[in-house]
């Protein structure tokens, strides 16, 4: 759901037709949809190329337990 607001009635409906039009059936704008398809497959990219490459057969559960390690170590 999109609250949209004007002074003029007129322009706050042409507003919300607006929004409307760029909502998926989830009610998720359409280009932020968009960005987080793109941005899950290049992670699940990310995680099976160095889960393929690595000799300890990392999962992604392994590389996220990694990363919280590497994060503590830099604090």
């Amino acid at each position: 759901m999109v609250r949209v607001e004007a002074l003029d009635p007129e322009l706050a409906e042409d507003g919300a037709l607006r929004a409307a039009r760029l909502m998926n059936p989830g009610g998720v704008p359409i280009p932020i949809g968009l960005a987080d398809r793109v941005s899950r497959r290049l992670n699940g990219g990310a995680v099976k190329l160095l889960a393929s490459t690595s000799p300890l057969r990392l999962t992604y559960e392994g590389l996220e337990e990694l990363n919280r390690s590497l994060m503590e170590l830099g604090d």
